[in-house]
């Protein structure tokens, strides 16, 4: 387990314009490839476990040069994203990456459970949950 102090937990919401709902929590972490690197182009998704439903409201944000932006729309060189205001309860992180056809491959996911008014920490790995398992020569380069 990983910590984040009080002032963390309330600054990358207010960066992010975000007001966090104390009876939520936030999930942060970075996205890997199997070499243990960060993965920059990335896009992270939350489901609900049981249902698959994506929560009403929920945004993943990503940094750029270990900051939060708004402007991102995926993981950038420091692989770093959040999803602020998740309900309480066990949730399903998974990680994307464009397939060069128009499309996505799931590449990664983790499972994590939300605690209230606390910053979870989860990072995803690719080849890890319901990800697909690639060789490492597969990966070499990525993200350059």
């Amino acid at each position: 387990w990983s910590s984040v102090s009080v002032v963390t937990y309330q600054l990358i919401p207010s960066l992010l314009g975000v007001s966090p709902d104390p009876t939520k929590g936030v999930v942060a972490g970075r996205a890997y490839d199997i070499g243990e690197n960060y993965i920059e182009g990335a896009q992270v998704v939350v489901r609900n476990v049981t249902t698959g439903v994506i929560p009403e409201g929920v945004v993943v944000n990503y940094f750029v040069d270990n900051f939060p932006t708004r402007n991102q729309k995926w993981t950038s060189a420091d692989g770093l994203w959040v999803a602020i205001n998740l309900p309480v309860g066990d949730w399903s992180i998974e990680m994307y990456i464009a397939d060069g056809e128009g499309g996505h491959k799931l590449m990664g996911a983790t499972i994590v459970p939300v605690y209230a008014d606390t910053i979870n920490i989860s990072s995803i790995h690719t080849g890890h949950g319901d990800g697909i398992k690639y060789p490492a020569n597969c990966t070499v380069g990525f993200g350059e």
